[in-house]
């Protein structure tokens, strides 16, 4: 049987961990080899693209791309995962505020900015996730980060709640950014609500249901939402090689490229139009050097 090899946009539930799904997809699919990219909270939904067989040697290349969310933040109220699934911590009045003025709070977070992930992450500290350390109680000083907010829109204020749509860089934390906010207007916030609308270019409109991919591989047809490994990384340039070259590739040597490409790191096909490779262009030599080969007969 031909090793499946692709990639799946699920529609992540609220209520479950990324994790949960990853087992579910397994056991529905029979695939045991499944990565995902991106972790989404239980209390969050939307997004979560699965990468099965060897494309999860390219979970990195579609975590890094720009996420799309939509937050509801609840003012008056902190708790001590910043989340609404953390205990409360302090409850402050909520200033009179007009929608124009979360706007214009919003606006001064765009751009590059500096946050520190909340102690009950899945951040290492000493080798161990830091909410397994918060929850037995110790006090944790995580590392500041730097992360890019491209978009703060305002969808709707409906006091003590509001709801924004976020674009970020990787790495950021929507629940930071709640307690910052809240902290900002003197009155504490926590995030009480999140969809993931997309990661780079894999949307929620195009999602599957697991359910629906359940129900499908039980007649055998869950393989139509299998999406091409090389979506993972359809904005590098495509590499597209004779017999010669493809062989070389796939046997860890480098091919001759004289013209400098327009990325750096791009997308080898054989003459089937097979993916074969993940190359980098080594500039001084002027060749594409295989850095993950996944094909080799």
């Amino acid at each position: 049987m031909t090793e499946i090899f692709g990639l799946l946009n699920l529609h992540k539930p609220v209520g479950c961990t990324s994790r949960w799904l990853v087992d579910f997809v397994s056991r529905a699919t029979g695939v045991k080899k499944i990565g995902h990219a991106g972790t989404l909270d239980p209390l969050a939904s939307g997004v979560l693209v699965l990468c099965l067989g060897p494309a999860t040697r390219l979970v990195e290349y579609v975590q890094a791309g720009t996420k799309v969310y939509q937050a509801q933040v609840t003012l008056g109220v902190s708790t001590t995962s910043y989340d609404r699934e953390g205990e409360v911590v302090s409850t402050r009045p909520v200033p009179p505020l007009a929608a124009d003025d979360v706007q214009a709070l919003l606006a001064r977070y765009v751009g590059d900015i500096v946050q520190q992930p909340p102690a009950f992450s899945a951040v290492k500290v000493d080798g161990v996730a830091a909410y397994r350390r918060a929850r037995r109680g110790q006090v944790l000083d995580l590392a500041l980060r730097t992360v890019h907010l491209s978009q703060l829109q305002l969808l709707q204020w409906n006091p003590p709640h509001f709801t924004v749509e976020i674009h970020c860089s990787p790495g950021t934390y929507v629940r930071s950014l709640a307690h910052d906010w809240g902290e900002a207007l003197g009155c504490g916030a926590h995030l009480s609500g999140l969809i993931r609308l997309a990661s780079g270019h894999f949307r929620l409109a195009d999602s599957v249901q697991p359910e629906a991919l359940a129900e499908a591989a039980r007649a055998g047809a869950w393989q139509q939402y299998l999406l091409a490994p090389d979506e993972a990384v359809r904005d590098l340039v495509a590499v597209n090689c004779d017999e010669t070259a493809a062989s070389t590739l796939q046997h860890g040597n480098a091919i001759h490229c004289p013209s400098a490409p327009a990325t750096l790191t791009g997308r080898a096909y054989d003459p089937h139009g097979r993916f074969i490779a993940l190359v980098v262009y080594d500039a001084d030599h002027q060749q594409w050097r295989p850095h993950k080969v996944f094909v080799n007969d």
